[in-house]
């Protein structure tokens, strides 16, 4: 299967988090699936480092590919496509994540249970 993970469940699983629930962490560390991880996310990664909400390694593309995620880029058929999510979620970063997991026909692996919400696949870390 091909899963997106949303930034928070990004980050726990680079930390090795326990928040990182075992259902989760099994389909993370499973083989069998890919792993994809949006530029979206690492953009919201690099404001967070600079509002000193965040630490983030200087080499965030190296360490992601050498953990095994594939990287997701972002293109424009995506962005238009957040204008026809219902504005269940105010956060812009997770409804871009959402409208690529749509148009991706990915699961979004999310911390956030507001965006079980609209009509996408997600695994709740919960």
């Amino acid at each position: 299967m091909r899963y997106l993970l949303d930034t928070q469940v990004l980050i726990w699983a680079m930390e090795k988090n326990p928040r990182l629930k075992p259902k989760v962490k099994a389909v993370v560390d499973s083989v069998m699936n890919e792993m994809w991880v949006s530029v979206v996310s690492v953009w919201e990664m690099l404001i967070k480092k600079k509002l000193g909400k965040l630490r983030v390694p200087g080499e965030i593309k190296r360490d992601l590919l050498k953990a095994g995620f594939k990287i997701l880029a972002l293109n424009i058929d995506q962005v238009l496509a957040v204008d026809n999510l219902p504005l269940l979620h105010k956060d812009p970063f997770d409804r871009m994540l959402v409208a690529q997991a749509q148009a991706e026909e990915m699961t979004l692996i999310t911390a956030d249970a507001k965006l079980a919400k609209y009509e996408v696949k997600c695994l709740e870390n919960s």
